[in-house]
């Protein structure tokens, strides 16, 4: 994942526009994009696994919370596969704070109950 660095912090590739549009709008803060980018790197190399994607993104008190779906087990067929959510905290200038697997389920069979 080629990334630039600005300002000491992990940053958009530079063919990005919205890091730009972002930055002109609320000057260097992090944004979700550049958030979401930072963890599903960190989650990439501290699990070595395969990445489903970014689920959810909130700002926190101090950076933002990203979830990450990720494949923990590939199985034959791919509905059988068990997925996990890691849910991170990146710091303000795009650092990993904290980082956990919150839940192991089957493809398909996510929890009913959650909010959409």
């Amino acid at each position: 994942m080629p990334t630039t660095r600005r300002n000491g912090r992990a940053d958009v590739p530079e063919s990005s526009s919205h890091a730009d549009e972002y930055d002109d709008a609320y000057g260097e803060e992090l944004s979700p994009a550049e958030a979401a980018r930072a963890a599903l790197g960190y989650i990439t190399e501290l699990t070595g696994k395969e990445l489903q994607g970014v689920v959810s993104i909130e700002r926190s008190d101090n950076g933002w919370l990203v979830g990450v779906e990720v494949v923990e087990d590939r199985r034959v067929p791919s509905s059988n596969d068990v997925l996990g959510l890691y849910l991170t905290e990146i710091d303000a200038d795009g650092f990993l704070s904290t980082y956990r697997r919150t839940r192991r389920y089957a493809r398909g069979r996510g929890d009913i109950s959650e909010e959409t």
